[in-house]
């Protein structure tokens, strides 16, 4: 069953309600990138990261690699300055191997990065393009698997993906 925007508004309050302990009542309030939350009825804002863990086992293949630097080179030129900043170090963990399953991330940088799998799934495997490029099929078929892990770990957390949120 599909969540509505409402429900997904009020699982992710709830979820900041529970990890930070702060005392949001029905009178809450964001700013656009969801990390301002009005926490009083005196317009008192406070800034909170939502985290989660990373939630699966990805290995830095070769191929994970390579698209992972591309990203990396072209300096966050599909991004807002603010989705960078948070993008690129999620980006520079994941390829020194830092990120575990239980390592805790930024839920928005976690958003961006299944988003970008799945669309290197969708370019080097399902479309098509590569089947006579047997590296880069198998590359593309390993992002699909992960990106359909990553949608699944987002939905645990009741977390959209980006594709679902446009």
């Amino acid at each position: 069953m599909e969540k509505t925007e409402k429900e997904m508004t009020e699982a992710v309050l709830e979820a900041l309600k529970n990890m930070k302990n702060l005392p949001i009542e029905n009178h809450y309030d964001y700013d656009d990138d969801c990390e301002q939350v009005k926490i009083d009825d005196d317009d008192n804002y406070e800034t909170i990261t939502l985290e989660i863990p990373f939630g699966i086992r990805m290995k830095c293949t070769q191929y994970a690699e390579t698209e992972i630097e591309l990203w990396l080179d072209g300096g966050g030129d599909s991004y807002t300055k603010e989705e960078w900043e948070v993008y690129e170090p999620f980006l520079k963990n994941f390829l020194m191997g830092k990120l575990k399953p239980s390592t805790m991330v930024n839920a928005f940088a976690l958003i961006i990065f299944q988003d970008d799998v799945d669309n290197r799934a969708s370019i080097d495997y399902r479309e098509g393009h590569h089947d006579d490029q047997l590296e880069i099929y198998n590359g593309g078929k390993y992002f699909d698997q992960k990106s359909k892990k990553l949608k699944a770990h987002l939905h645990k957390h009741n977390l959209l993906t980006k594709g679902e949120i446009q």
